[in-house]
């Protein structure tokens, strides 16, 4: 977002020089692909946008800043995208370590001093009780492999 209104800073900047009052318009559009800038409107929903400006110096610039907007843009969902994939890799580990944990503490039940009758429906419960954790261990990982899928999707999406 910083570099986008950088971007469009340098743009107005530029603009700004003119002899006389000088209107430019360009479009801003939302696509599946993200926002997109141009000279025409590219859909229904485009947004005009004008930038005016009178100062002598400058001219209208002749360049279409159109592509580097649209550049800067790409990167910056490229970005958001891998922090994203990273934070769920993130969980994913602390999911792991948690469930390693869990399951460590309810076997530790196992080794206490009992009698052979209490060890016996001990085991029972505990290995009952690692069934749920396993179970609800995987739904989570399962869950955040499919968001995973989905933002490297997007990610492959956005990187052609």
């Amino acid at each position: 977002m910083v570099k986008h209104g950088i971007a469009l800073l340098l743009i107005m900047a530029s603009l700004h020089c003119a002899a006389e009052p000088i209107e430019t318009e360009y479009y801003k559009c939302t696509t599946e692909r993200g926002v997109v800038f141009s000279q025409f409107p590219c859909s229904s929903n485009a947004i005009a946008q004008k930038l005016v400006h009178d100062a002598p110096e400058l001219a209208v610039p002749t360049e279409n800043h159109t592509k580097t907007l649209n550049q800067l843009e790409k990167k910056q969902i490229q970005k958001s995208l891998e922090r994203k994939i990273r934070a769920y890799q993130h969980r994913i580990t602390v999911l792991d370590r948690e469930h390693a944990a869990a399951v460590r503490l309810t076997l530790e039940k196992l080794e206490r001093m009992m009698d052979k009758r209490t060890r016996r429906r001990v085991t029972r419960e505990v290995k009952a009780e690692i069934r749920k954790l396993d179970k609800d261990h995987d739904n989570s990982k399962k869950e955040i492999y499919r968001t995973l899928q989905d933002l490297e999707k997007k990610l492959e999406k956005f990187s052609k």
